[in-house]
């Protein structure tokens, strides 16, 4: 693959190291997709905040049920940043 890319990229007739600097450097490693539950985590810690912890008006926001939200904030030990 390296060989036929610098083929590719080259304009010259002819390969150097020139040609093959540009994969000298690491490609920058693939982070981990969030899961469904890290983005429902992150998200309702964000609403929760935005609406300064009061869980009527978060859940409002949200669009959830009052009871619903307080199960998920005990399921993802969401805690008040101080």
């Amino acid at each position: 693959n390296a060989v036929e890319r610098a083929v590719v990229l080259s304009q010259s007739r002819t390969l150097g190291i020139k040609d093959f600097a540009v994969l000298r450097s690491s490609p920058a490693p693939l982070s981990r997709p969030l899961s469904l539950q890290e983005v429902e985590k992150q998200h309702i810690q964000q609403i929760l905040e935005e609406y300064n912890w009061n869980v009527t008006q978060a859940s409002k926001a949200l669009e959830i049920n009052r009871v619903t939200l307080h199960k998920k904030i005990k399921r993802f030990n969401l805690e008040r940043r101080v």
